[in-house]
Order: structure tokens, then sequence, then C-alpha cells
């Protein structure tokens, strides 16, 4: 009897403390299609657990983030809206400035180099132009699939499956041309289908150069604060939020309290305009910061990866650490606006099922289901510069530039640049002051394998292993090693093989 009684201790007390690691515990949920087994497979929600694994100093880390660089320009983004290429047209004789976007034959290029336009310099031209993703709003640089818009047929739900490779016991970064680890990111992220500023999802790799090991975060481009306008209704113009996602109209302008709540006035706002657009509050899951962007993140060597990161050889042989998750853009409910579910599910190894991480509720209304990108590698690549000589020169040390560092007036100059006229492939521009240049970047290899994408809409319902009717392939930086592709499926690239 002792014995028995001892067993079922036993039995329970391990199971407490199983119930009290991630990846064990969680609601039963229903049921989400796992390519890979080619069935339905459960999924437990666990997002409460995985916001409470999150240390105060993760946390912290969301919050500095949200002042880097890449959301000032996500903000900036959603301001302007997506500035398309302009049409390259038959005549010759018009000027391109390094840095503008051209369409041409149906492709996106982006100038490298000066140029009054000839049949000489036309794009593909390597010296002038250098091919982008088409109508893509990547920033500021990216190599893998981008999506074209529209990217798919159908948009009640769209489901990415992917292998995300993963460094979890190392730095990602090599000091390969003895320059030292750069002070900035590289990314592995994808979208599902949603264009940005109309609520897409990403689920990133996170690496920074000095910043040791890597680690995973959530960036939910839904999660904003309300539309906001000023309008007179009368008795002088005020400011006013929006409470309700709707199109402009005549019967819901300001001051209707269906629509808008007076907030305190905003003289340099934007006025209200007839058939805009605007957007009500979308705060994210994230409690104790809901209006980041930025809603989670987890190093990758904490043990709370380990039901969710697996050992595989991918296509080329090599063996790879990966994560493989689904995120999802999900229409929960149609109107004006729409209920639409964005969430993130990382396929647990050990239990054989499906964890939700990551889910957040929002309205909107006419979504634009355009093309943005698919499985990509971001980064800031190696910034190019012309010397007070007329030079060319190449940044070889992260920094923000000053009177000082200018190449070759700056008293510093040679500590961050050096002279280079092998600028092929590159975006060679006028130096600036309190700019943030950046040094090139040697990294192990990222990439992806098994990407596939599962879609329903009212006709029906498809699954594709992406063709370039819906995609075009933005090439590696060109100090970066393409190491093995199928198209729009698999890839890995960067500098070395090693884990």
């Amino acid at each position: 009897m002792f014995k028995r009684d001892w067993l079922l201790f036993a039995m329970v007390f391990s199971y407490i403390i199983l119930a009290n690691t991630v990846g064990v515990c969680g609601e039963y949920t229903g049921v989400l299609y796992n390519p890979e087994s080619g069935r339905d497979e459960p999924v437990y929600k666990m997002m409460d657990e995985a916001f409470k694994f999150m240390t105060e100093e993760e946390k912290k880390e969301l919050k500095e983030q949200e002042k880097t660089k890449r959301d000032e320009k996500a903000e900036e983004k959603i301001k302007k809206g997506v500035e398309f290429p302009v049409p390259m047209g038959n005549g010759d004789g018009a000027w391109f400035k390094g840095g503008s976007e051209v369409n041409d034959a149906g492709k996106t290029y982006q100038c490298i180099l000066d140029n009054t336009s000839s049949p000489s310099n036309r794009p593909p031209n390597v010296t002038y132009w250098r091919p982008k993703p088409y109508n893509s709003s990547i920033y500021p640089w990216a190599s893998g699939v981008a999506y074209k818009a529209p990217a798919f047929p159908g948009y009640n739900r769209v489901v990415l499956y992917t292998y995300m490779f993963v460094h979890p016991n190392n730095s990602v970064f090599i000091d390969q041309a003895g320059e030292g680890l750069p002070n900035s990111w590289v990314y592995t992220t994808a979208l599902g289908r949603l264009k940005t500023s109309d609520g897409g999802l990403e689920f990133l790799g996170t690496h920074y150069g000095t910043g040791g090991m890597g680690g995973a975060k959530v960036y939910d481009w839904a999660v904003t604060i309300g539309s906001e306008a000023n309008f007179n209704p009368g008795s002088g113009t005020q400011t006013y939020r929006c409470i309700l996602s709707h199109t402009a109209s005549s019967g819901n302008q300001p001051p209707n309290s269906t629509y808008w709540t007076q907030i305190t006035y905003n003289g340099s706002g934007t006025r209200w305009i007839e058939y805009t657009n605007y957007q009500e509050d979308s705060p994210g899951p994230n409690q104790s910061d809901p209006y980041n962007r930025w809603q989670w993140t987890k190093s990758l060597s904490d043990s709370f990866w380990a039901p969710y990161i697996t050992t595989f050889s991918d296509p080329g042989g090599v063996t790879r650490k990966a994560i493989y998750y689904a995120n999802e853009s999900l229409l929960a409910q149609s109107g004006e606006p729409q209920t639409r579910r964005n969430a993130v599910y990382l396929w647990n190894f050990n239990l054989s099922r499906w964890d939700n991480i990551y889910i957040h509720d929002y309205r909107r209304n006419k979504p634009y289901l355009g093309g943005t990108w698919g499985p990509i590698i971001e980064y800031d690549d190696v910034s190019w510069v012309f010397g007070t000589d007329g030079l060319k020169y190449r940044c070889k040390k992260d920094h923000t530039s000053s009177a000082t560092t200018r190449p070759t007036s700056g008293a510093n100059w040679s500590t961050y640049w050096v002279q280079d006229n092998n600028s092929t492939g590159w975006l060679v521009t006028n130096w600036l002051s309190g700019r943030i240049y950046y040094q090139k970047k040697y990294i192990k290899e990222l990439g992806y394998a098994n990407a596939q994408t599962y879609w329903t809409n009212d006709s029906g319902s498809g699954n594709s292993l992406l063709t370039d009717v819906y995609t075009t392939w933005d090439a590696p930086s060109p100090n970066w090693i393409l190491f093995r592709r199928t198209p729009n499926y698999t890839y890995g690239m960067g500098n070395s093989t090693d884990e």
C-alpha cells in the first residue's frame, strides 16, 4: 500500500513540476493544420504562459527597441503610406538620384548611382540600378521572398508555415573583416498577407551585433492608437480621436460620438478628410506595454525554447537548428469594420501540438490585402558615401555621423571609413551629419525551410509552394553567399555554415 501511494504521489508531483514548464500546460482551443504531418493537430493556448516567461530585462528591451530606427520608420510609413516606384517610361534624359526607384518591364529597381537616363544605363545595368522586390515596402534592405500585390486570391484566412533557422547557443555575427562586430540588427521575419499599415504580423528571429546570442520577437502592426483628425464643428477647430474604425463620410464626421471622441486640441494635426479610412484604438495583449508594436520577446538561449527548437538537415545536407512556426491572419467577423485576428503558433516537438503564444483581435475597415514581404532577412546594409575629395568611402564601423567623422575632413574619419571604389551593387550617397551609417555585416547562415502558405476565401481554399506568379526574389547582400535555394520554399545565406 505504501509503495503504491508513494508512486501515486511521485506521479502527481512530477506532473505539477511539468505543468509549470512552458509547453505542457495551456488550454485546448481546437486544431490547426500541419503541412509537415498532413493532418490537423491540436492547439493549446499558451499566450499567458509566454508573457509570464518574459523577464523584466526583456520587457525593458522591448521598450528600448520601440525607439529604434526601424520603429520610427514604421511610424513614418504608416503616416505617409507606401510610396510606389515611378514608371521608367520610354524617354531618355530623366535625372535619377541615388535611392530613387523605378518600375521597368514589370520589375522594380533602386538607383545606386546618380545618372541621367539613356539606353546605355537603363535597368538592369548593375552600375546604376539594383533590383528590388516589386512594390515592396521593405526598409531599409532585405533579402528573400517578397509578395507581389495582390499576392493571393483569398483573404478570409491566410497561414504561413515555415522553419526559421536560429543559432541558440552562439552569436550569429562573425568578425570576418577584422573591423569588429556591428552595433545593429539583423532580423529573420515574414508577414502572412496583410499590408503592414492594415495589421500585418511578424514573428522575428532577432540578432544584435554586439549583443551576444539572439532572440525571437513578435512585432504586431495592428497595435495602434486611434486615428486623430482636426475638425471645425462650427464652434472652432477641435481635435478628435477615432473610436470606431470607418470610412469617413458626412454621416460619421466629428463630433459624431459613435465614431469620435474629443481630445486635447492639436494645432498641427491633420484635418478631417472625407473618404479617408480612420482606425480605432487597437492595444496589444502585452498589458505592461499595450501600445508598443514590439509585443513579446524571449532570448533563444532561454529554457522556454526547449520544446520548440529542433535539429534537422537542410536540403544542402547541413545540420541546422530551427523553429517551426505558423503565422495566421484570420477574418474573425465580417462587416464594417471587420474583426481580424493575428496569431503566432509554435510547433511543440515534445508534445506534437501547436502552442498558440500570441493572439490579438482588432478591427479594421477595408483592410488592404496586397503584397509586402514573405520570409526575408532584414538588415541595414553597409553605407557608402562620397568624401570631401570626391572619392567613394565605405563605412567600417557603425556610428552616428558628425563633423569629426566625415571623410576626409574629420579628425577621426579613418576610424569609421575606408576609401573603396568597389561599390557595385550598393548605393553611394552624399555624406550627411547626424545620420546612422553601417558597416558590412558578416553572419552565420540564416534562412528558412519548407515555407508554405495556405488560404481560404468565399470560393474555397488552396495552398501553395509559392510561385513567381505571387512572389519576387531579392538577392542577398553582395558580401553574403547564397548557400542554397529552392525558389519560394527554402533558402540559406550568409558567410559561414558553422553553427
